[in-house]
């Protein structure tokens, strides 16, 4: 066994036992991955440089942010490229149908995976916001099994945003209880995402780890059990991406809002079977996109 296998069972084995799970792309990555995360970093170089983004960057740093969405914290890829991410966005789809993470998603999903809303972010310093929206505890709704994988573009430290996450907390789990969950009986969601105070205060301190890392850290989870986005407590951003892997199953895939991989064409993901970088995915790659 290599040692890009060994690291792959220690995440595998990690992510069944916690829900949680941390690497980087040094110990996990060949070198054509790695020629990816480099043309991604391109891509944030661009991002991060782009007038507007820093401008908008410099307002909320500054107390008077755009109240043009709910995150006003949150900038993503629709503010950067004016549309969707798409295939010559950096290489992130090719990244993240890479087969190391296809193959972690099978093993701990029990199926081959599909990929929804791959997401590029600067989140940034807010000092007149306290915790908002996904900065509060939750557990996300797609369904009750979730893998969830988050690339760092930055070093990511305690005051500049790490995730924070409650294990054991996923559908079936020890914490679990604290906040309802999906009803398998009913096919349902009793409630929403966020837990209230109450539940909030019953969350074990033994249970959160915290995400930090510098930039290559790749952090997984079940993002099904509890976990809020950093909130930057000084001034700088955080880099970060997303992807979400799901059984083809997956609960909102059959009741919406992610049927498609594309499901948000003006915000989200354009997977184009015409473009001549879809010939270079592999045949696992573009099961996986549909």
């Amino acid at each position: 066994m290599n040692y890009i296998e060994q690291e792959k069972e220690r995440i595998a084995e990690s992510l069944l036992d916690t829900g949680f799970a941390t690497s980087h792309i040094y110990h996990l990555l060949t070198d054509e991955e790695l020629r990816w995360f480099e043309q991604c970093q391109k891509y944030y170089a661009g991002f991060y440089s782009d007038p507007e983004v820093t401008n908008r960057i410099r307002l909320l740093e500054a107390g008077n942010p755009i109240q043009d969405r709910g995150k006003v914290f949150e900038l993503t890829q629709a503010d950067y490229l004016k549309g969707p991410l798409t295939l010559e966005s950096g290489a992130f789809m090719h990244l993240y149908t890479a087969d190391v993470f296809l193959d972690l998603a099978r093993m701990y999903l029990g199926t081959e995976p599909v990929l929804r809303n791959i997401a590029t972010w600067i989140h940034a310093y807010t000092p007149q916001n306290l915790r908002d929206r996904s900065q509060r505890w939750h557990r996300d709704t797609e369904d009750n099994r979730i893998l969830k994988i988050w690339m760092y573009y930055s070093d990511v430290t305690p005051d500049k945003g790490a995730l924070e996450y409650v294990q054991n907390s996923r559908w079936g789990d020890k914490n679990n209880s604290i906040w309802p969950n999906y009803d398998k009986e009913s096919d349902s969601w009793p409630t929403h995402g966020y837990l209230d105070a109450a539940s909030t205060a019953k969350i074990p301190n033994k249970d959160v780890v915290m995400a930090t890392g510098e930039v290559g850290t790749i952090v997984f989870g079940d993002t099904n059990g509890f976990h809020r986005g950093g909130l930057l407590n000084t001034p700088g951003y955080r880099l970060k991406t997303q992807c979400c892997y799901l059984r083809p199953d997956a609960y909102q895939i059959r009741k919406g809002p992610l049927q498609t991989f594309d499901h948000n064409p003006a915000t989200g993901n354009l997977c184009d079977k015409n473009h001549p970088l879809y010939g270079t995915l592999s045949t696992r790659a573009k099961k996986a996109l549909e």
